[in-house]
Formats: structure tokens, C-alpha cells, sequence
């Protein structure tokens, strides 16, 4: 019987040397998966946080706007109802406070993107609160003169039914802002599901190329079988 060959160290180098370019392209997959999965998530974090920053900001200003209006209101009435003229110098003088800063808010609203994408969608809020603010300044005007007759009457006239219209147009606008963020949400949502795929396949490919060589080895394994077993045969004849 013959002994049986020795592979040869050619044969050896290139094995070795096939091993080690699966291996560095094994490596290089990871890493590239890594450096790709980095960059999808913190994608996905900034889109999150933008919307955030989109809407959130909005709808406090939104609040602090209805809150402005009604706060105007109560010291309107309590200038109304004070004992003396200085009490009601200073309500006064608070009425005229809030509406500064509601006309501030709203022009701060008017600064923001999700109302920059619609020419139209803050207008009618603008147009409202400016009608109420100065049918306040009107009411001032009449009750710092001192004639309150006529104030009474603007208040129930005028004053009462523009606030009424005031807060009904901020609830417009506040549904058009929700309504928007839930578009721009959805949006988003489906930007990250084809990303949270993208990732999901390269995720796969160190399982892909692992299952690629463990089919390799048992190939040549079964090869190597088979041929010793062959110069077995051939030896034994």
C-alpha cells in the first residue's frame, strides 16, 4: 500500500490564503454594516426630532396665544368691576399686556415652517385675533375716558363675539397643526420602515456569507473524503 500524498504547500498557501480573503471581506462586511446602521438610526433619530421641534414649539405657542386672549379677558372684566381708578389703571394696564403679547406669539406663529408650507392656513387666525385686539384697544380708549356706557355696550357688542371668534379659529388652527405632525408622523414612519429593511438585509449578509463557507467547508470536507477514500481503492488494487 502505498502512503498517501501530502497536499501540496502550493495548495496549502492558496487555501490559507482563500480562508483569509473570506475573512477580511467577513470583517469588512461588519464594519460597513456598522458604520451603515449608524448612520440609518441617527437618519431616523434627526427625522423624529425635527418633527418634534416642528410641532411641539407650535402648539405652546398656540396655548400660551388662547391663554393671552383669556387672560386679556378676566382683566378686562376686572377693570370693570374695580372700586377705584387705580385698581382699574392697572388692570387696564395688564389688559394692554396681553395683547401686546399675544401680537407677538402670532407673528412668532407666522415665523414657523409648518405655517410658511401654507400661505392661507393663518390667515384667518391672524385676521382674528387683530380684530380682537383692537376691539380691546377700542374698549381702553372708551373706559379710560371714562365713559363706560359706551364701553359696556362695545364689550357686548364688539369685544365678546371677536374673542368667541378668536378662540374658535385657534382651535382650527391647532387641528390643522395636529393634523399636519400626524401627516408629517406618517411620512416618517414609512421613510423608517424602508430604512429598518435596508438595515435588516445587511444584517443578513454576515449570517448570508457564514452559511456561504459552512457549505464550503462541509463541500470540501465531503471531497476530501471522497478522494482518500478513492487512493484508498486505488492503493488496495
Amino acid at each position: 500500500m502505498r502512503p498517501l500524498a501530502e497536499p501540496s504547500t502550493d495548495a496549502l498557501v492558496r487555501e490559507v490564503l482563500r480562508w483569509k480573503i473570506i475573512s477580511a471581506l467577513m470583517l469588512v462586511g461588519i464594519i460597513g454594516l456598522g458604520l451603515v446602521s449608524a448612520y440609518l438610526l441617527r437618519s431616523m433619530d434627526h427625522d423624529y426630532s425635527d418633527l418634534i421641534d416642528r410641532s411641539v414649539p407650535v402648539l405652546n405657542e398656540m396655548r400660551a396665544l388662547s391663554t393671552s386672549a383669556l387672560s386679556a379677558q378676566r382683566s378686562l372684566l376686572a377693570g370693570l368691576l374695580a372700586e377705584d381708578d387705580s385698581r382699574r389703571a392697572v388692570a387696564y394696564t395688564r389688559v394692554q399686556a396681553f395683547i401686546d403679547t399675544g401680537r407677538h406669539i402670532r407673528r412668532a406663529l407666522g415665523d414657523r415652517e409648518i405655517f410658511q408650507s401654507s400661505g392661507t392656513a393663518l390667515k384667518p387666525l391672524d385676521r382674528a385675533g387683530s380684530n380682537y385686539e383692537e376691539a380691546v384697544e377700542e374698549f381702553l380708549a372708551l373706559a379710560k375716558n371714562h365713559r363706560m356706557t359706551e364701553a359696556q355696550a362695545w364689550r357686548r357688542a364688539k369685544v365678546k363675539p371677536a374673542l368667541d371668534l378668536y378662540l374658535t379659529q385657534l382651535e382650527i388652527a391647532a387641528r390643522y397643526v395636529e393634523d399636519r405632525s400626524q401627516k408629517i408622523s406618517d411620512d416618517y414612519s414609512d421613510v423608517a420602515r424602508s430604512r429598518s429593511a435596508i438595515l435588516i438585509g445587511f444584517a443578513s449578509l454576515p449570517i448570508l456569507i457564514g452559511s456561504i463557507m459552512l457549505i464550503v467547508v462541509v463541500v470540501v470536507i465531503v471531497g476530501m473524503i471522497l478522494i482518500f477514500r478513492r487512493v484508498g481503492v486505488d492503493d488496495a488494487n
